[in-house]
């Protein structure tokens, strides 16, 4: 399944372009990466900001860094290639897969284990995961294996699984905030366990002290952090959350995994961490201060799964009984089973600008000095491309939206730079840009104004022809000027200064 999405989506093939992060994670992998290669040469933040300059895309601190650290030994491992970042994606992917399915198959069966990982492997956010170098196939991936420690911990009361459950907690905030999430577990565990009162307390009290030890330790990373949302930012959340999961899982899934959540006094304790990771991400990302968007369920997405599982072993094994059990274990497995297909189908296709195609002639040879203008996604892309292609870090990658534009983040500020085409041509000149790469499908006024200084000074750029449609190519023919180049690049409302 993780062979085919990658192959019908193109993943290996295509640019790092499936959504405006990707090429942040893949940057700074290869920082991280070339730092440890060129033998820790000086202070790491030193280098991190020549690369930075070099590559405008680095997202060390922005995110936590365990997720390149592990990209950056896997590429030193394997090469430093675009197979080889995939490759741990791909490998972390059928981990994901299988643990849900042994999870599943232990109490349930072959049958509902094996759906209940092609339940896993269907909705878009999961196969948009597999194919991207990106967090959340191993924030999904984690979240699992916690709640199955955990849970292993209910069933057993063996310290080992705690700190197992504390392991995976650590090691999920490591590889993105949403981790934090997690923490809910020991909290909500109680509340699908059996009715004794002394087991209830215990679990509790166990709850309490595993809650505690996860808040202290997370504490410092997210004290400085936290924005509350208000009261109706955070219904809001919530209700788009429970909107969102029928829509990317889909309802029948949807609904047996509720069928398996109530009929959890059926199987082992272990089982009762599962809805409890559910309700805790759900919980977390209404607290959120952050707009809502449907990746956010991967988190949650394995216990779905595995809970879809435990309501197909439900209604085959318990509701089913006599002469008609056998047409209704076919009957629950024939309509759970074309849900998931139907829920899979179309596969996800990744886009692709195709700056991959340029990348390597236009690192090839002396440096030079590229500027990329489009979205956030069409820059990113081609900056990513430009860093793995550029092994000597000879050439700088300027962003029109930092150069000709002053932007935030989600486009509530936007003012232009300069007040007419020959000033964008003169500063082109001033910082001896070579190349310029136009993302076609880009509206902004900067853009156009940029366009409007290449196609007004034939005498100094020239468009070369692109097989790519979706991109314009912009190629210097006119000499370059002398002097010194400084740059200067917005790093968190400051600037730093860099001379060529």
């Amino acid at each position: 399944m993780v062979g085919a999405v990658q192959f019908v989506s193109g993943a290996f093939l295509s640019d790092f372009a499936s959504d405006a992060d990707e090429p942040g994670h893949v940057v700074s992998s290869l920082l991280i990466r070339d730092y440890i290669a060129a033998g820790l040469p000086h202070h790491p933040l030193e280098f991190a900001e020549v690369y930075y300059v070099h590559y405008p895309k680095v997202a060390i601190g922005h995110w936590p860094p365990l997720l390149y650290a592990c990209e950056a030994v896997w590429m030193l491992a394997f090469g430093r290639t675009r197979a080889a970042m995939l490759g741990l994606v791909t490998l972390a992917s059928i981990a994901l897969l299988v643990s849900v399915y042994l999870w599943v198959r232990r109490e349930c069966g072959v049958i509902a284990g094996l759906l209940a990982a092609f339940a896993l492997a269907a909705p878009a956010i999961v196969q948009m995961a597999m194919g991207s170098v990106a967090p959340n196939i191993f924030l999904a991936l984690l979240a699992f294996w916690a709640a199955a420690a955990y849970g292993s911990y209910l069933e057993t009361g063996r310290w080992r699984y705690a700190v197992w459950f504390a392991v995976f907690v650590l090691a999920a905030v490591g590889i993105h905030g949403r981790g934090a999430a997690l923490v809910f577990i020991p909290v909500f565990a109680p509340l699908f366990a059996p009715a004794a009162a002394g087991r209830r307390t215990w679990m509790w009290r166990a709850a309490g002290v595993l809650a505690a030890f996860a808040l202290l330790v997370l504490a410092p990373r997210f004290v400085h952090q936290i924005r509350l949302p208000s009261l109706h930012d955070a219904a809001m959340h919530a209700r788009q959350y429970i909107q969102s999961v029928p829509a990317t899982m889909s309802w029948p899934v949807v609904i047996l995994a509720l069928v398996g959540a109530s009929s959890l006094r059926f199987l082992r304790t272990r089982w009762i961490a599962m809805p409890a990771a559910v309700l805790g991400c759900w919980i977390f990302h209404s607290m959120v201060n952050v707009p809502f968007e449907d990746r956010y369920l991967i988190t949650a997405a394995p216990a779905i799964a595995a809970l879809f599982g435990a309501g197909i072993h439900f209604f085959v094994h318990r509701l089913a009984s006599g002469t008609w059990r056998r047409a209704v274990a076919v009957a629950i497995v024939v309509i759970a089973s074309a849900a998931v297909a139907r829920n899979t189908i179309p596969l996800w296709r990744k886009p692709d600008p195709g700056f991959h195609r340029f990348a390597a002639e236009l690192t090839r040879g002396n440096s030079g000095i590229l500027l990329v203008a489009g979205d956030a996604v069409p820059e990113g892309a081609f900056i990513a491309e430009i860093a793995l292609h550029d092994r000597r870090e000879d050439h700088i990658v300027l962003r029109a939206s930092k150069m000709l534009a002053n932007i935030n983040w989600n486009f509530t500020v936007y003012q232009m730079l300069f007040s007419n085409p020959r000033d964008v041509d003169a500063f082109l000149d001033q910082l001896h840009v070579t190349t310029v790469m136009v993302a076609f499908r880009s509206t902004h006024p900067h853009i156009g104004q940029l366009i409007d200084a290449l196609t007004g000074d034939p005498q100094v750029w020239k468009e070369v022809p692109c097989e790519q449609q979706s991109v314009r190519r912009f190629q210097r023919i006119g000499p370059i000027p002398t002097g010194a180049v400084h740059i200067r690049i917005p790093i968190d409302d400051k600037y730093f200064q860099f001379d060529q």
